[in-house]
């Protein structure tokens, strides 16, 4: 259904479009590679830090500099020290080479992504990691309805960026405080390996606490 949305509304346009789809395990495969430097948004609706990391990888090396456009969506439960709910989140966020990313603004974890490899590994590899508490059997909540509060922001982002009306690295919604941030630019005061941006560079607010979808919920 998305991709048929997609095409009418192109057509609608008068331009011709095509989605290119991946599985949700990203590798810098030869294909993702091609693949990427053919489209002109790039979506990372994925709920593992591990594919997310590589696709914003794959997207700032081949493709941000040509002008690409790339957003990713996420949900957060969050809880209080009693165990009751404290946040429900829903977030869009962007990535542009030089001047940030999900990464150096916290928004994605290079730690957590190197945990879930070893999932990937499976074998005696993920069985030693369950084994010391890595990777806990904790199952992740519900968040279909946050999806679709997510998937309406992400849809408008879009919307505003086709639109010429501006670019923002940040929307966040907190349905269980009633808070919505909006923010033109995210300052991360630190240097970033992975789009190149420079602390001297970045400004404007900083970055709030991160969502990522499917994020299990701790234990207490």
């Amino acid at each position: 259904m998305g991709k048929r949305l997609i095409r009418e509304i192109a057509s609608a346009l008068g331009r011709r479009g095509e989605v290119v789809a991946f599985p949700r395990d990203v590798y810098p495969s030869g294909a993702a590679q091609h693949g990427l430097q053919r489209c002109d948004l790039i979506l990372a609706l994925i709920d593992n830090e591990l594919s997310r990391t590589m696709a914003l990888q794959l997207a700032l090396q081949l493709a941000l500099d040509a002008g690409r456009d790339y957003l990713q969506a996420g949900t957060d439960i969050t809880l209080a020290d009693d165990g009751a709910i404290a946040g429900l989140r829903a977030e869009v966020t962007g990535a542009e080479t030089g001047r940030y990313c999900p990464i150096c603004s916290g928004r994605l974890s290079p730690a957590q992504a190197a945990v879930e490899a070893r999932v990937y590994a499976g074998g005696d590899i993920a069985a030693h990691a369950r084994a010391a508490g890595y990777l806990p059997d904790v199952a992740a909540p519900a968040v279909m309805g946050l999806n679709a509060v997510a998937a309406g922001m992400l849809v408008t982002e879009i919307q505003r960026r086709a639109a010429g009306i501006g670019v923002r690295d940040l929307l966040q919604l907190d349905m269980q405080t009633g808070k919505f941030r909006a923010v033109e630019r995210v300052a991360t005061g630190q240097a970033c390996d992975v789009c190149g941006a420079e602390p001297s560079a970045m400004r404007a607010e900083p970055a709030p606490a991160t969502a990522s979808t499917g994020t299990p919920v701790p234990k207490q």
